[in-house]
């Protein structure tokens, strides 16, 4: 299966009711496929960032119960390559160490991909627990744009507090989130015309993936990126 460098954003997927499990991926022309053009063009900081980010949502993942190449293997990948970014002096030597360290943590990440798309089937929700990025979808015209900068901190404990930034000429926001562990099963609270959300009744020290979409007059955006945090 292709996987095509493209942008991180997450398409939308179809909505489930709260508490249950979005259902399997319809037409191929709806599937979503990952963006793993961050693997190559990425800096050194956000190369160290996105494969962590895929360590920590694979480790114990159950929607990817063999991962090939093993999570193990990326992980001594990254702490390699880690190791030899912090030592970094900008001399000819130095770089050739760093860029033969860049290497193996790359080859891996992109063979994982082809792990990840071939086992999610397409589904989108799957996918994003993976912790890759995904291609952007066109939108319609009239269509809102998804959300962009969204960002989690804590509230008070068990809730978090979620927010986006303002997408012009939407009508309300529509806010779901979901345990890391069952990434599928998101709950969804009702809709508000505000670009922020407080999430409460939530389990301390569980992580959640928190997601949002625009929702206009002629219709609604993709979802947004997640994001992921532990509740305290």
């Amino acid at each position: 299966m292709n996987i095509l460098d493209n942008n991180s954003a997450v398409p939308a997927t179809t909505a489930a009711a709260p508490g249950t499990t979005t259902p399997a991926p319809g037409p191929k022309s709806l599937l979503a496929k990952l963006a793993i053009g961050f693997v190559g063009r990425s800096t050194d900081a956000a190369l160290i960032a996105g494969s962590m980010r895929i360590i920590t949502s694979l480790t114990g993942n159950a929607n990817f119960p063999a991962p090939q190449p093993t999570v193990a293997s990326l992980q001594a990948a990254h702490d390699a390559f880690v190791a030899m970014v912090a030592v970094l002096d900008r001399g000819n030597a130095s770089i050739a160490k760093r860029n033969a360290a860049r290497a193996p943590l790359q080859g891996l990440l992109r063979e994982l991909a082809l792990y990840v798309q071939q086992t999610s089937q397409g589904n989108r929700v799957i996918l994003l627990s993976s912790g890759y990025p995904l291609q952007k979808s066109r939108q319609p015209t009239g269509i809102p744009a998804a959300p962009q900068n969204l960002r989690l901190k804590q509230g008070n404990s068990g809730s978090l507090i979620a927010r986006c930034a303002i997408v012009p000429g939407v009508v309300s926001y529509q806010w779901r989130y979901a345990t890391n562990a069952a990434p599928a099963a998101y709950v969804m609270p009702n809709p508000t015309g505000k670009s922020n959300c407080t999430i409460t009744s939530l389990t301390p020290g569980t992580q959640y993936v928190v997601q949002a979409r625009a929702i206009g007059r002629k219709g609604t955006s993709d979802w947004s990126a997640g994001a992921m945090l532990f509740v305290n």
